[in-house]
């Protein structure tokens, strides 16, 4: 996933100023949604490879758009400013980590013995689910 990721970002940036930024959000939400699809149902460890990969390569393409929408959205200074804003992802990140990490442990004591692969598959598959929500927010408004 990393590598997809600094590949993702490199040519994210050139797609971006080529094509704009919307067309780029679009496709790696695109890229999200059938990668983490793919990942989930993948039969062989080579196709779940390939598809953390091109999963990496979305979250590198989505770079480019996230710093370019926040830097034109971001006030400079004074209450809600960009420093202020950033620092709230850092405790809003470990508050979600730690939800999924509680959720997981859960499901792992629910999960039948007879289907270990059934829990791996579904933390995959559901990062299709925000990136699906999130496309499909952007496209309504």
């Amino acid at each position: 996933m990393s590598a997809g990721t600094i590949i993702g970002s490199l040519s994210g940036g050139w797609l971006t100023d080529r094509i704009g930024r919307y067309a780029v959000f679009m496709a790696d939400m695109a890229c999200f949604v059938i990668a983490a699809l793919v990942a989930a149902a993948a039969p062989t460890a080579s196709i779940l490879i390939l598809a953390r990969f091109a999963m990496g390569f979305g979250v590198g393409m989505d770079l480019p758009v996230a710093m370019a929408f926040l830097s034109e959205f971001s006030k400079l200074s004074g209450k809600g400013s960009k420093a202020g804003r950033a620092a709230a992802w850092c405790p809003t990140w470990y508050a979600a980590s730690s939800v999924c990490f509680l959720l997981v442990f859960a499901l792992n004591a629910v999960v039948p013995a007879s289907h270990p692969d059934w829990l791996w598959r579904a933390s995959l598959g559901f990062g299709a689910v925000p990136a699906l929500s999130s496309s499909l927010c952007v496209a309504a408004s």
